[in-house]
């Protein structure tokens, strides 16, 4: 009998186990917490090269004659046009004012926003010249540089990697530069006679 009853409560806790798997499968249907990697909505990027030129916007060549001068170079031709830009090279994007904060904060001056472009049609600068040949010029340090880094999404469970290039401009120049001068061939003055002269 006993042998009996033993087999009987066997069999009883082997249903028990049968019946109770609803319960365990209902428990594997519980989703865990979501694992936060970033944080939500932001974007951790840099600018992994810079550079920048001094560009020419306006140039033009004067001539003052013999006891002659002159105090303003009045209506400075307009050569060039820099536009601030930003480009991707992945379909992810960030905003544009992000990088070029990012890039302002990377080379230290203050840039123009992504989208605007130096609009002025004519420059003019004041300065005391005596007789000779002059080129008066206006300009901006260009600058530009590629970037990359991880956008976080909105609940901060995943990252996205995007990457571009920049393009913005400050650090006004302007002056008036003999024509027959020396100049360093990467100065303002440099390529204003070149292009004026």
């Amino acid at each position: 009998m006993r042998t009996g009853t033993r087999l009987l409560a066997v069999l009883a806790t082997g249903l028990l186990g049968v019946a109770g798997m609803p319960s365990i499968a209902h428990a594997a249907d519980v989703t865990p917490d979501a694992v936060i990697v970033c944080d939500p909505g932001t974007t951790d990027m840099q600018f992994n090269t810079t550079s920048s030129v001094r560009t020419l916007t306006h140039d033009k060549y004067y001539s003052v004659p013999a006891g002659g001068s002159i105090g303003i170079f009045n209506s400075i031709t307009k050569i060039a046009t820099i536009t601030a830009s930003v480009s991707y090279s992945t379909s992810a994007t960030v905003s544009a004012s992000v990088v070029i904060g990012e890039l302002s904060g990377t080379v230290g001056v203050t840039l123009a926003a992504s989208g605007t472009y130096t609009s002025q049609t004519t420059e003019s600068v004041t300065y005391h010249a005596g007789p000779g040949q002059y080129a008066a010029w206006h300009g901006f340090k260009k600058f530009s540089g590629n970037w990359s880094g991880y956008k976080c999404n909105t609940g901060g469970t995943a990252e996205t990697y995007v990457s571009g290039s920049a393009v913005s401009w400050g650090v006004a120049g302007e002056g008036v530069s003999s024509c027959s001068g020396s100049y360093s061939s990467s100065s303002w003055e440099y390529k204003a006679v070149a292009y004026a002269c």
